[in-house]
C-alpha cells in the first residue's frame, strides 16, 4: 500500500491524574470489570443453567472503561469500550447506536490500523442503525487517520463513505443535506494526493447530492470544480460538454462560477 513518510499518527499526551484519584478510579474499575466479565463468561463453580446476560453486562463494562480512562489506563479504557460494544451487538435486539459510540470512543484511544478498524467497525454498527449518514461520518473518520500511514486504506475509506451517501449503482441518495461535504471532503482529498480521475468521479457525485438537496448555491462551485478537473486531466471535449449542459441551469447562466 501508498505509504506517507510519517508512519504513525500523533497521539496526544496522557493527562497527570493525582495518585490517589488515580488508585481510586482503578480499583473501582477492575471490581466493575470483573462484575460484567462475570456476566458474560462463565467460570469454574457457576451453576448449571448460568446463560450470558450482555444486556447487562455492557453498561457495566461502559463504566470499567470511563474509570480506566480517569485512571490514565487508556488501554485497559479501549478494551472495556470495545466489549461494551461487543455486547450491545450481541443482545436481543442489539443495540447498534450505543455500540457504535463504545466503538468511537475506542477508536480515539487506539492507533494505526486498529483505530482504523475500530471506526469500520462502529461504521458497520451504524448501517444496522440505518444511519447512513452517521455510518459515512465514522468511514470519514477512519480515512482520516488512515491518511498518516496507508494512502491506499485512506482511499477506500473515503470511496465507501461516499457510496453510503450516492450508491454507485442506482444513484440512491443516502444521508442527510450533510452528505455534500463527505462527498467534497473525499474528492479534495483525491485531489490533494494527486488522484485526479478519482476526484473527478466524485466531483460528479457531488452534483448529483448537492441537486437532490437544492443546495444552489455549493451547486455552482460543484458545476465549476467538474468542469476545472475535466481541463485538467485534459478532456477539452467533455469540459466543453459539461460546461454547456450546466449552462441549462438558468440560475447558473448568471451565477459568478460560470463566468
Amino acid at each position: 500500500p501508498s505509504r506517507t513518510p510519517n508512519s504513525q499518527p500523533a497521539r496526544a499526551a496522557p493527562t497527570s491524574v493525582p495518585p490517589a484519584v488515580a488508585a481510586r478510579a482503578r480499583a473501582d474499575a477492575e471490581e466493575l470489570r470483573a462484575e460484567a466479565t462475570k456476566l458474560v463468561k462463565k467460570g469454574k463453580g457457576f451453576k448449571l443453567f448460568w446463560s450470558p446476560d450482555p444486556d447487562r453486562a455492557a453498561p457495566i463494562f461502559a463504566k470499567a472503561a470511563h474509570k480506566f480512562k480517569a485512571a490514565g489506563m487508556d488501554d485497559e479504557a479501549k478494551a472495556c469500550f470495545t466489549e461494551s460494544a461487543s455486547c450491545q451487538l450481541a443482545a436481543k435486539p442489539p443495540a447498534f447506536a450505543s455500540a457504535a459510540m463504545n466503538l468511537s470512543a475506542a477508536a480515539k484511544i487506539a492507533e494505526g490500523e486498529e483505530a482504523v478498524s475500530l471506526w469500520e467497525q462502529g461504521s458497520s454498527a451504524l448501517i444496522g442503525a440505518m444511519d447512513s449518514q452517521r455510518a459515512a461520518d465514522f468511514l470519514v473518520q477512519g480515512a482520516k487517520h488512515a491518511s498518516t500511514f496507508d494512502l491506499d486504506t485512506s482511499a477506500r475509506l473515503y470511496n465507501a463513505a461516499c457510496d453510503l451517501i450516492v450508491a454507485p449503482q442506482s444513484g440512491e441518495i443516502g444521508g442527510s443535506v450533510l452528505g455534500g461535504e463527505i462527498i467534497q471532503t473525499a474528492r479534495d482529498w483525491f485531489l490533494r494526493n494527486g488522484r485526479v480521475s478519482d476526484a473527478l468521479a466524485l466531483a460528479v457525485r457531488h452534483i448529483v447530492v448537492l441537486k437532490h438537496h437544492e443546495q444552489r448555491t455549493a451547486l455552482h462551485k460543484a458545476y465549476c470544480a467538474q468542469t476545472v478537473l475535466e481541463l485538467g486531466i485534459g478532456d477539452v471535449v467533455r469540459a466543453d460538454r459539461s460546461y454547456l449542459y450546466h449552462l441549462q441551469d438558468t440560475a447558473y447562466l448568471h451565477a459568478d462560477e460560470a463566468q
